[in-house]
């Protein structure tokens, strides 16, 4: 039985969560290396900066994306506000 709500679909969609998962992991790997002084595990560094730039690259590209395209319709402006009639009049 399906739910004709569409609310419940986008539930369970996070915007980037595998980006931050990537980005976290990056910056695990970073405090790790540098905790330890680069004596273990230096070469996890490798690993760990292209995680970091995939992972904060894709978080600006989805985030930057509906600012420059002005998708953002939940976010009034002022004078949209005051067109808006009143009922009370």
């Amino acid at each position: 039985m399906q739910s004709e709500n569409p609310e419940a679909k986008k539930k369970w969609y996070s915007r980037g969560r595998w980006a931050i998962v990537l980005a976290l992991i990056g910056v695990l790997i970073i405090v790790f290396v540098a905790a330890t002084g680069g004596e273990y595990g230096a070469w996890t560094m490798w690993i760990a900066v292209p995680l970091l730039m995939l992972g904060l690259g894709y978080l600006f590209v989805i985030n930057a994306i509906p600012v420059f395209l002005s998708y953002d319709t939940a976010v009034k402006t002022e004078s949209e506000e005051q067109e808006k009639p009143r009922g009370d009049t």
